[in-house]
């Protein structure tokens, strides 16, 4: 299924989740900055909040904080800073930071 939009439906029967964590298992993956959870009981739109990143034995993330702003943090490179990278809508390739890969998509309402 090269190039193809894959949907999958979860259903929640009764509140949704305060955090919601997707696994990466293809590159190929299209990262999407909004999802839309739905309950019995409710609908929340759940924003991009983090991103894992995995290679090298070695984990980092960027983390987006409710304004978009995308911050870096390697603990080896930046050390207890992370590193300023701008506005969501401008950072490129989300699938990759420096020489490792996104493992894991952390989203939030």
């Amino acid at each position: 299924m090269c190039n193809a939009t894959k949907k999958h439906q979860v259903k929640f029967k009764r509140h949704l989740p305060p955090l919601l964590s997707i696994e990466l298992l293809n590159q190929a993956a299209i990262i999407t900055q909004k999802i839309t959870l739905t309950s019995e009981f409710e609908s929340s739109v759940y924003k991009l909040r983090g991103i894992i990143y995995s290679g090298g034995f070695h984990f980092t993330a960027r983390v987006i904080d409710s304004e978009s702003n995308v911050w870096y943090y390697d603990g080896v490179t930046t050390k207890r800073e992370p590193q300023y990278e701008g506005l969501l809508s401008n950072v490129g390739d989300l699938h990759t930071a420096v020489t490792r890969n996104a493992c894991i998509l952390i989203y939030s309402p």
